[in-house]
């Protein structure tokens, strides 16, 4: 009985939410200026969902947990935007700011809940989304199904991308992390295996569904719906090398809503990534290519060098991307490098700093977008944050 209710209420969050989402064409939000009846309505859900959970918390001990990140940035241009936020020529205290509240249960021996409940700043507005909410079954030790609301696994660090406490930049290089335009989660089915041999691990995944998402960049309205995708990673996990590779294939829907432009499109993403360790030093990077059957193709990478020193971690990084939107237009150069430190005041709490300069040749790139009527060819921003897990 408490199987079937936990599952009506995801169903009621996740899925009949998102039908009142396209029957409005807008995304439920409560803003920091005053709250619209669905942003209402979602944190009403939300808030009778964890009562439903805590009510079972003797018989089936629910682990809670949360993070949250905040800080200040600050551009040298007006025309710098990171995925949701546009920096502005002013301090920005609000870019970086999230605030996450986990959760988990098993409800069987094989069968587990989990939620993730997420609010962040999206040009001054804050979403309160789940970021992901589904219920998986353990067919075997090796195999595992999940249904729901998922996790996109495309990134080396997808799984905890909100989580400023788990990686030592202060954000993820937009270089590559901007290849799926800010879309973090889906609706639908993936199946993991899991293998262990000798001192390494193998695991996979494969995954279809669909995911929508509103954005608002440079104060224009676009709402992404992909019909359908689906995709797959492999990662292999060793004693200092951890390796990767993801894609995924779509066909979307992008409507441009101020500026009455939709455009239909198919994609593909593919990812792989390498990671090594040795003594103090790690290196990290990503290669990612986004193919479009109309708007031509992008190619980007990053490559990012850390050094443990005691509680300090300096970082470099150094990234790139290339577009070609199709035979008649100028390639689009972009490259950016930034420096950071992060300090760990402890295993649950850290302060980051971290400056970038990015550059834009022939065009915009993933990093300096364009702005209305022109961009700016380069960028200096430095940001710090806090970030705590708990």
């Amino acid at each position: 009985m408490k199987t079937a209710l936990i599952l009506l209420a995801s169903f009621w969050i996740v899925f009949l939410n998102g039908r009142a989402m396209d029957k409005k064409r807008m995304r439920p939000q409560f803003s920091i200026k005053g709250s619209m009846p669905f942003g209402y309505t979602l944190r009403w859900r939300c808030l009778i969902y964890l009562i439903l959970l805590s009510q079972w918390s003797v018989a089936d001990p629910i682990r809670i947990g949360g993070f949250f990140s905040t800080g200040i940035t600050d551009a040298n241009k007006d025309n710098t935007v990171l995925l949701n936020n546009q920096i502005e020529n002013k301090t920005n205290y609000l870019a970086d700011t999230v605030f996450g509240l986990q959760l988990d249960t098993r409800l069987t021996k094989e069968t587990r809940f989990s939620a993730q409940l997420t609010a962040q700043d999206k040009n001054n507005s804050f979403d309160l989304a789940a970021e992901w909410l589904f219920i998986s079954q353990q067919l075997s030790t090796s195999v595992e199904l999940r249904a729901g609301r998922l996790r996109l696994p495309i990134y080396f660090i997808s799984e905890t991308i909100n989580v400023g406490q788990s990686y030592d930049w202060v954000r993820p290089p937009l270089e590559v992390y901007a290849l799926t335009g800010g879309l973090t989660n889906y609706n639908g089915f993936s199946t993991l295996y899991k293998y262990n041999f000798y001192a390494s691990t193998i695991e996979a995944e494969i995954y279809l569904g669909q995911a929508k998402d509103s954005l608002r960049v440079k104060n224009q309205s676009l709402n992404v719906d992909t019909d359908h995708f689906y995709g797959g990673q492999i990662t292999y996990i060793a004693d200092r090398v951890i390796a990767r590779a993801s894609r995924i294939q779509t066909s979307a829907t992008a409507d441009f809503l101020d500026l009455g432009i939709t455009i239909d499109s198919s994609a593909e993403i593919s990812v792989v990534g390498f990671n090594y360790t040795q003594g103090n030093w790690s290196g990290l990077m990503e290669y990612g290519i986004l193919e479009t059957e109309d708007d031509g193709d992008t190619s980007a990478y990053y490559l990012s060098l850390h050094y443990t020193v005691d509680r300090l971690v300096p970082v470099v990084t150094f990234g790139s991307s290339r577009t070609n939107p199709d035979a008649t237009s100028p390639t689009i150069k972009g490259s950016s490098v930034s420096l950071g430190v992060r300090y760990n005041f402890s295993e649950r709490s850290s302060m980051k700093l971290q400056a970038l300069k990015g550059e834009v040749l022939d065009g915009p790139s993933l990093v300096v977008l364009p702005g209305i009527s022109g961009f700016d060819d380069e960028v200096t921003m430095y940001s710090a944050t806090l970030n705590l897990i708990f």
